[in-house]
């Protein structure tokens, strides 16, 4: 079920790459070890910064850099778990995977922040975009069900709470069925024209375009 509504990122995504360099076969050994050494926070930061500017004029994602993306996002998560910015790095690697059609990967990255960042500002919109994924892209009913409800449980006075009890009701249909219903209901009742209206955050990926 492909919902029809304005859909845009609440993230710009940014990249960094890792930096290595090719040690020649005669290299002494300790210039060798140098080359190989895994870079710092610091050095990795600074390459993502260095980066960004480019990857801000980038309109569409193609599988190549998004791939780069995902791996430079998830070997920054990897390591460096404690860190302050590795659940916003999995959650950026979920996005870029769900935008380049990998999905397995991308409600991965999802499962890892809603089991270990369960403080994350965004592990709502985690379990969330879980059931996105099975509902919209995978056609998988029964799995999207079952996140729906694990998130209507789990925080019932959370907004998408009743997002989810709305789109499970909607589970299986086609969006011209759920437009035909939704118009149906307001010409029945004009007084609430609001009424059952999907509120969907902010970030989710249209296709694998960015949407500013």
């Amino acid at each position: 079920m492909r919902i029809l509504t304005n859909l845009f990122l609440l993230t710009l995504v940014v990249v960094f790459f890792s930096c290595s360099n090719n040690a020649h076969e005669e290299t002494a050994p300790t210039a060798e070890a140098n080359a190989s050494a895994p870079l710092t926070r610091e050095q990795q930061l600074s390459a993502l910064s260095q980066i960004e500017e480019e990857v801000e004029k980038a309109v569409k994602i193609n599988d190549s850099i998004g791939k780069a993306l995902v791996k430079a996002y998830s070997d920054y998560a990897n390591n460096f778990p404690t860190d302050s910015l590795a659940a916003d790095f999995l959650f950026k690697a979920a996005e870029v995977s769900t935008a380049i059609g990998e999905y397995q990967n991308a409600l991965s990255y999802y499962e890892t922040i809603t089991t270990k960042y369960i403080d994350y500002r965004y592990v709502v919109e985690s379990l969330f975009l879980q059931g996105h994924i099975y509902d919209d892209f995978l056609n998988q009913d029964d799995k999207a069900k079952a996140i729906y409800e694990r998130l209507i449980a789990m925080y019932p006075k959370h907004k998408f709470a009743e997002d989810c009890k709305i789109l499970i009701k909607n589970l299986g249909k086609t969006d011209e069925e759920i437009i035909k219903a939704f118009d149906k209901k307001n010409k029945e009742k004009p007084s609430a024209n609001r009424q059952g209206r999907l509120m969907f955050p902010s970030f989710i990926v249209a296709d694998n375009t960015l949407v500013s």
